[in-house]
């Protein structure tokens, strides 16, 4: 899935005065999976990306987002959220009992 993401600009007819053209549209992949390639430890409030060739090029590429299921308790969905925001990861969390019918 492709979404343009074009930024607001003001109007590019030549007759306006005191507006800017429109920026040029920025092309994102979303990838919705499953789950997300990720181990969490509680315990330690970290997690591990899982190692693979498509795991490592996601990551790599800045403009493919990826969202998918995350098992992890309610307490850590905060920072687990925060954290995968920076790679452009967002979590998909449910209740462990609905979780753990679909995902187990």
């Amino acid at each position: 899935l492709a979404v343009d993401t074009r930024g607001v600009g003001g109007s590019t007819d030549g007759d306006s005065v005191g507006t800017q053209p429109q920026q040029s549209p920025r092309q994102r992949i979303i990838v919705a999976t499953g789950c997300l390639p990720i181990r969490v430890d509680s315990d330690k409030k970290t997690f591990e990306l899982a190692e693979g060739g498509v795991n490592r090029a996601l990551r790599t590429l800045k403009e493919v987002e990826l969202v998918g299921y995350v098992d992890a308790p309610y307490a850590d969905w905060k920072w687990i959220k925060e954290e995968l925001k920076k790679i452009n990861w967002h979590p998909v969390f449910l209740p462990k009992e609905v979780g753990d019918v679909y995902y187990q």
